[in-house]
């Protein structure tokens, strides 16, 4: 269960936060710029900004974080002032909506992904609510540009899943969940099994591409979404002689969402397989994995 500690008012060293986790700034992006962050406000705005600091809990993971930190950030000096501690094991990737409402979180070596308040005053979170993410150890999430789904890459599990996000911000029910296919790279100990590592919309919020360490290869799918519905279709794959290819459609054993948008999806399947004609992507993917 997730337990808030009372704020300090303890100002820290910004080196020795970012060794703690990835920071979110809640009014504008944090950059790195010679191992410092500084954190970039909008124009014309002097509100405070607020970092939200995830980390490593467990003895597997040799964490020493407590869960998720909270910093009020000066947007003049660029001083980091702490607000609040929400223990939590291993948020290890946070996002935030659109509208700055609301912080998402995934969890190393768990199941899950979680959803928590923003009090835009004081920048402080409270725990809403957590819903299954379909596969251990997601290591990414993002939330597509509606703001009403979020899509997580299952590094161990070697699966995509999709989890909505209702009007309050609580999570619903996972709608869809994809395995990833393929011939396991040459390195056998790092890459015995697929395992997604990111999943990322492009700019235009149609097409979400999901690159696979373990497969060496980066998916490409399309999110039908029909609320309270939402599942994924395979729609291309990249490989070195060619940037994108079409696909086959999914497997016949799993009725694929339809081309037209005019028409409703089919019904989401709780477990399917993105079946594909890749070829290995054979593009540099980070040797440490999560």
């Amino acid at each position: 269960m997730a337990k808030a500690s009372p704020a300090t008012d303890t100002c820290i060293n910004r080196r020795i936060v970012l060794k703690g986790g990835a920071a979110l700034a809640a009014a504008g992006p944090a950059l790195l710029r010679g191992g410092c962050a500084q954190a970039q406000p909008r124009a014309n705005r002097t509100t405070a900004l607020f970092a939200y600091v995830g980390a490593f809990t467990t003895p597997e993971r040799k964490g020493h974080g407590g869960g998720i930190n909270v910093y009020r950030v000066d947007p003049t000096s660029g001083a980091w002032t702490h607000e609040q501690l929400l223990e939590i094991a291993n948020p290890s990737f946070l996002t935030l909506d659109r509208a700055q409402r609301f912080l998402y979180s995934v969890h190393a070596d768990l199941e899950e992904v979680s959803a928590y308040a923003i009090d835009k005053q004081s920048g402080r979170i409270k725990a809403l609510n957590r819903q299954s993410c379909g596969g251990k150890n997601p290591v990414h999430l993002s939330i597509d540009p509606t703001g009403r789904w979020i899509i997580t890459a299952n590094y161990s599990a070697g699966t995509v899943g999709v989890v909505p996000i209702e009007k309050d911000g609580n999570l619903g029910p996972r709608s869809d969940l994809v395995n990833l296919p393929g011939e396991p790279g040459p390195d056998r100990k790092q890459q015995a099994s697929s395992h997604p590592h990111d999943a990322v919309f492009d700019p235009g919020g149609l097409f979400i591409t999901v690159p696979d360490k373990g497969l060496d290869r980066v998916f490409v799918f399309r999110l039908e979404a029909s609320p309270p519905i939402a599942s994924m279709r395979s729609g291309a794959a990249c490989s070195r002689s060619k940037f994108c290819r079409r696909s086959r459609r999914a497997t016949p054993a799993i009725t694929p969402a339809p081309r037209s948008p005019s028409r409703p999806p089919a019904a989401s399947s709780t477990h399917r397989t993105a079946d594909t004609t890749v070829s290995r992507f054979l593009l540099s993917i980070g040797a440490t994995g999560p």
